[in-house]
């Protein structure tokens, strides 16, 4: 989880203006990996979209934390509470 974190950092500030669309393509991929898994042979198949699955993830969590801080600033508090709130009520 750590690694999708630290990339998503990195690319949402290289690319600011693209921040939707790369959280978006985080959740295409996650939902790819997720839609796969019924279908893999092989634990090593199945493990690397299990690592795949984390790191977007991961990146979609982080990423989403870093664009409602950049939309919203320092009135970004109900926002990031609301957000981890339908994580919670999701998991």
């Amino acid at each position: 989880m750590f690694i999708g974190a630290a990339a998503i950092g990195v690319i949402v500030d290289k690319y600011p203006k693209q921040s939707h669309a790369i959280i978006g393509g985080s959740l295409f991929c996650a939902g790819a990996c997720q839609a796969l898994i019924p279908y893999c042979n092989s634990v090593l198949v199945l493990g690397i979209l299990l690592f795949c699955r984390g790191l977007t993830l991961s990146a979609i969590d982080a990423g989403s934390n870093c664009l409602l801080i950049r939309l919203h600033g320092s009135k970004s508090g109900p926002w990031l509470q609301a957000l981890h709130f339908f994580f919670a009520l999701g998991c």
